[in-house]
């Protein structure tokens, strides 16, 4: 008989599940054995039964200098003596399996090594218990003994339990191991403890810096990836940040690649309330007033005269010449000459005309625009997309509770847990709403989605008419004041031709007065002049797009030290400006789109949708549009970096940031086990 392969545990009641897991685990012939001990122990016993057994079974043993463990000092130097064998165990079997077992012996032994395996590492931590009650026999002492198939009355009494596998090495134990391996032997005393004493010190300092770490990363001042992450393996990381994602054409990859976006927390601090609707979204907002426009007579009359024959009838050319005599494409439906109106009725009434065909509207509000040809439009025929909704339908409390309402829905669908609305409130009272009952009908319609944390960032704009902007401020501020508002800072939007941020500073005194926090579009289709203007003139904390900053080598290395963050949004820049995407040949001669770039260097950049509807994108289309537009494309470590920058810089209150950022990260661990992470790699 083989007894190397001699089967101890035939006859326990739990054999077939005691064999499981032993194969499970991977648990197979022992090749050495280290025994740990006490002074006085005999291991005759155990020497003659390694002999019956597998005379070929190296043996070493370590005795600690006390009969038995009934002191401090004693309890400390047997302690020592662990550390100091489990790092020279693990060094030599680096190439080869090492367990850890326990086999008798008081519970501060299993503290002990239990602390030094989950330091140095092992592939698995077994306890074998010896379950006999006071009044039974003690277990045989002879060594023949344990090579006979015992009856299940006497196997029953032991029970071998595996506490965890797969412990990972703590990167620090390489300085331990280094004084281990100083050593001239491998002992312990009562009179001094090097190893222990060292691995205390190890812990303490890393426990602080941990904490450090820990509280600097949330507070976004490291720049770095989700802290948990570095607590993966090795393999796991080497695919986050092996891996490329919107470098494929081909369809079930891209398919897997946005599955995995779409699960992913997202944050959002770039969206303008303005620009989210498509199409038939816009439609869906209209009925709203479905009811009040079908028992209007003069509004139908007017529809009958001017554009319902048009659209019934197909008449596309004359319809888009109609609306192209208009300086303003869709003023004519905004402030109908021949009506005595309330907004936004006429243009709900001219949208509900397209019920059945929104196709048909499509075509009007894009003007045959294809994914080929919707880039480098200038900002000017970018917004004049956006004309028909915005300010032209958001003009109630029906139509702006029903846009916010589609704009939560869809970041819930996207797992978007963090959003900041902008919109300029101003610009939506023309329907005999004041601005501050728009800016309540926003907040209410955002308190329906609670999963998601939502903030409001007010516009001024620097092409209107400056007292509007200065009423923007003013706004703000007596909102601030109150303090009973979402609204977390200001943004400058608008043609950067138009003013600059330097012309703007007076303006904005009242803003920096009351600490408000600011973040300025800049560098967008004027140059980092803009961008300097922003941050000096006007104390930018964010800068919206910043797609000129590599020209400005010396600003980009303040923004990296002072952290100031920078809100790309690919879909919308690549339709107003126009940049490389491997995916349209006819890009090829644009230049290369900066956030990879801006990424590596250590920029805090991060990833946004600006008007979703009107660049017809989502929130995880616009992290692959993102991936599409970086060469090389980008990894998921990149892309889960996007996202920790984005959470890091929002405007809320620095607890609800880090609540957030907790979120995130627990919610990123889970999808790394997922089967949807599984299937991208």
């Amino acid at each position: 008989m083989d007894r190397s392969k001699f089967d101890f545990y035939e006859n326990h009641p739990a054999a077939s599940k005691l064999r499981l897991q032993a194969q499970e685990a991977g648990l197979g012939p022992v090749d050495e054995l280290w025994v740990i001990t006490t002074l006085g122990t005999d291991l005759t016993k155990l020497e003659e039964w390694i002999q019956l057994w597998k005379p070929c079974l190296e043996l070493r043993s370590f005795v600690v200098s006390a009969e038995d463990l009934g002191t401090p000092e004693e309890l400390r130097c047997f302690r020592e003596l662990v550390f100091q064998v489990t790092g020279q165990a693990r060094k030599k079997s680096e190439d080869a399996k090492f367990w850890i077992s326990l086999a008798g012996g008081r519970k501060t032994m299993s503290a002990d090594m239990q602390a030094a395996a989950n330091f140095f590492g092992c592939d698995g931590l077994l306890h074998v218990l010896d379950r006999s009650h006071r009044e039974q026999a003690r277990l045989p002492t002879d060594a023949k003994d344990f090579l006979k198939k015992w009856s299940t009355f006497q196997i029953e009494r032991i029970l071998p339990v595996i506490i965890e596998q797969a412990l990972p090495r703590n990167p620090m134990s390489d300085e331990l191991q280094k004084l281990i391996s100083s050593l001239p032997t491998l002992s312990a005393s009562k009179t001094g403890s090097p190893v222990l004493d060292q691995y205390e010190k190890i812990m303490r300092d890393s426990a602080q810096l941990f904490a450090n770490y820990h509280d600097e990363l949330l507070d976004g001042r490291a720049s770095t990836n989700f802290l948990a992450l570095y607590s993966l393996p090795e393999r796991v990381l080497n695919q986050l940040r092996g891996i490329s994602i919107g470098c494929s054409k081909d369809k079930s990859a891209i398919q897997r690649e946005l599955t995995w976006l779409k699960c992913l927390p997202k944050p959002e601090l770039h969206c303008h309330l303005g620009g989210i609707l498509s199409v038939e979204e816009m439609i869906e907002v209209a009925r709203v007033h479905q009811a009040e426009i079908e028992h209007n007579k003069s509004l139908q009359d007017w529809l009958q005269a001017e554009w319902r024959p048009l659209i019934r009838q197909n008449c596309w050319e004359d319809l888009n010449k109609k609306l192209g005599e208009q300086k303003n494409r869709w003023r004519c439906l905004r402030e109908p000459s021949s009506l005595n109106i309330r907004q936004p009725l006429a243009v709900c009434a001219f949208l509900l005309e397209f019920r059945e065909k929104p196709a048909a509207l499509e075509k009007l509000v894009y003007e045959d625009l294809t994914e080929d040809s919707f880039l480098s439009l200038g900002i000017e025929r970018y917004e004049a997309i956006g004309n028909l909704q915005g300010s032209g339908l958001l003009q109630s409390e029906q139509t702006i509770r029903a846009a916010t309402k589609i704009l939560l829905a869809k970041a819930k669908l996207h797992n978007v847990i963090y959003l900041e609305i902008r919109c300029s409130p101003l610009n939506y009272t023309k329907g005999d709403l004041s601005a501050h009952q728009v800016v309540k009908t926003i907040e209410q319609a955002c308190e329906e989605f609670p999963e998601i944390s939502t903030r409001l960032v007010f516009i001024g704009s620097r092409h209107g008419e400056q007292n509007i902007l200065q009423e923007h401020v003013q706004l703000a501020t007596q909102m601030h004041q109150a303090g009973r508002s979402k609204l977390v800072a200001f943004d400058l939007a608008g043609n950067e031709e138009k003013r600059n941020p330097s012309e703007i500073r007076e303006d904005f005194l009242p803003l920096l007065e009351k600490c408000i926090q600011i973040t300025i579009h800049a560098g967008e289709t004027a140059q980092a002049e803009s961008i300097w203007q922003a941050v000096y003139h006007l104390q930018a904390d964010r800068i919206g797009h910043g797609l000129k900053l590599g020209d400005h080598p010396e600003l980009l290395r303040r923004f990296i030290d002072r952290r100031i963050a920078v809100e790309m949004c690919p879909s919308s820049n690549q339709q107003i400006v126009g940049f490389q995407d491997f995916m349209l040949p006819n890009t090829a001669h644009l230049p290369s789109y900066p956030l990879k770039e801006y990424l590596q260097q250590g920029l805090k950049v991060c990833v946004n949708t600006d008007n979703p509807g009107i660049s017809r994108t989502d929130f995880s289309q616009e992290l692959h549009q993102a991936a599409r537009l970086s060469p090389g494309g980008l990894s998921p470590w990149d892309v889960l970096q996007l996202l920790r920058n984005g959470f890091t810089a929002g405007f809320c209150e620095r607890e609800e940031r880090k609540r957030v950022l907790r979120k995130a990260e627990q919610e990123i661990m889970q999808i790394l086990q997922s089967d949807t992470w599984r299937a991208l790699i």
